[in-house]
């Protein structure tokens, strides 16, 4: 009974943390985030001083400043204001609520006699697990179909959810290989196998589940890991060494970039179509798929709608964010709100997003918005590389990897919204709060050696 009240908590974040990205799982998640919440009340006056005190609340002053500003829009720019007000409690509240949460657990897990590496834990092993459902998932498909289930996920419902999460595992893993390679002190408590095994399951993954900003994300995660090895181990490696590791490292690369490449047929088709994308006035299947008819290429083919749609979108998502530049209102919908004013008559989808998250953002928020966005976005950011660089601690680097590869997703992918901003407040304000948190004392939570081999 003991050992239950000591764990509750962890209990519900990571099973909170597992069906984040699971469709059809709202109320679900509300539940457990407003449990959890509950659960650290009584030690909220405590933790926002503990947190001034290491100022770790510089986030939080770029987050009330974005508040601030989309009520203000909401009420006195927007012509939509209810709108605008709905989507500020529906989304931006809830995501305010997660950016707690994860300041919150971690304030949680130091009263309680935690080490960071066990927060850390929990939060890797429920991504982790989710990951390796998939992978499992997918090997089983895979036998019994006798092809690999290529762009499929049982587990999420969708390969973009599951993308996500293989991402942010990602994150997380390549974090610590770079602090074990270069002999700093880790944090996750386990053994060297299973780091090794959890990047089996996060390339497998990449390549099975054929989202390519995912596979892009994983490629650039795996190039900044290498470069910060190499850059710290270069003098011990010497000239030799250093040339075969970068070879090898090229060769793999392309190893990856290669399987990507040949097992998603819209890569051989994607100039041509992206250039038919560009051509809104030409091809209007863009704005309304029920009224125009879609585009074909010079072969006679269907355009593929992530390479024709995504164009299309971002180009008139730049034309309403320059005619409209204070924003139309704060909403998940922005861009088909937009839509929908700029051309009446074509009757397009309010629901739609322009897969683009910045874009979205901007259209909704205006230049302001997306320059207070882009503020707190930074601040995390700078937070990674300033203790990294100083500390050398694998939780600023986590801190790193996730608000940039969320950032660099954002540019492509409509993630400003919904579980993802979600998932990315709790994480921002966790990993936040951990490297704050190593400052006042040794870093060395669980020892630069690997004990548990």
């Amino acid at each position: 009974m003991q050992g239950i009240r000591r764990y509750w908590l962890f209990v519900l974040l990571a099973t909170l943390l597992f069906v984040w990205s699971i469709g059809n799982t709202v109320a679900l998640r509300n539940l457990l985030i407003g449990l959890i919440l509950l659960g650290l009340l009584p030690l909220a006056k405590a933790s926002l001083g503990y947190f001034r005190e290491i100022k770790a609340g510089a986030p939080w002053g770029w987050f009330l400043a974005v508040t601030a500003w989309l009520v203000l829009q909401a009420l006195f720019i927007s012509p939509e204001t209810n709108w605008a007000l709905t989507n500020i409690r529906g989304q931006w509240i809830k995501a305010a609520l997660c950016l707690f949460l994860g300041y919150g657990v971690v304030f949680w897990g130091k009263e309680k006699g935690f080490s960071r590496g066990t927060l850390c834990l929990v939060v890797a092993g429920a991504l982790g697990v989710e990951c390796l459902a998939h992978a499992l998932d997918s090997l089983w498909l895979w036998w019994q179909q006798g092809v690999p289930p290529l762009s499929v996920s049982r587990v999420t419902g969708s390969k973009e959810r599951i993308s996500y999460v293989n991402n942010l595992f990602f994150s997380i893993l390549a974090a610590e290989v770079v602090a074990r390679l270069n002999g700093t002190p880790r944090l996750l408590p386990v053994s060297r196998k299973w780091v090794v095994f959890g990047l089996v399951v996060v390339y497998f993954n990449s390549w099975v589940i054929g989202a390519r900003n995912g596979e892009i994300g994983a490629l650039a995660l795996t190039v900044s890991a290498a470069f910060l090895v190499l850059i710290a181990q270069r003098h011990r490696l010497g000239t030799k060494r250093l040339g075969a590791v970068l070879a090898g490292l090229l060769v793999f690369l392309s190893a990856l970039g290669y399987l990507g490449y040949k097992s998603d047929g819209r890569w051989n088709t994607l100039w041509e179509q992206a250039q038919i994308g560009w051509q809104t006035d030409t091809y209007r299947f863009w704005l309304n798929a029920q009224k125009y008819p879609r585009p074909l290429d010079s072969e006679g083919r269907e355009v593929s709608l992530s390479n024709y749609l995504r164009i299309a979108w971002i180009k008139e998502g730049v034309k309403i964010i320059a005619d409209t530049p204070w924003g139309v209102g704060y909403g998940r919908t922005a861009f088909g709100h937009a839509l929908a004013k700029r051309y009446p008559e074509d009757n397009p989808r309010l629901g739609a997003h322009s897969h683009s998250g910045i874009i979205d953002w901007t259209i909704g928020t205006g230049w302001l918005g997306l320059i207070l966005w882009l503020g707190f976005v930074g601040v995390g950011m700078k937070q990674g590389v300033k203790k990294y660089v100083a500390w050398s601690d694998p939780a600023a680097l986590m801190l790193l990897f996730v608000v940039t590869g969320y950032f660099s997703r954002s540019l492509v992918d409509s993630n400003i919204r919904d579980h993802m901003l979600e998932q990315f407040m709790f994480l921002y304000g966790f990993f936040y709060a951990l490297c704050c948190w190593g400052l006042e004392a040794p870093l060395a939570v669980t020892g630069a050696k690997d004990t548990h081999e």
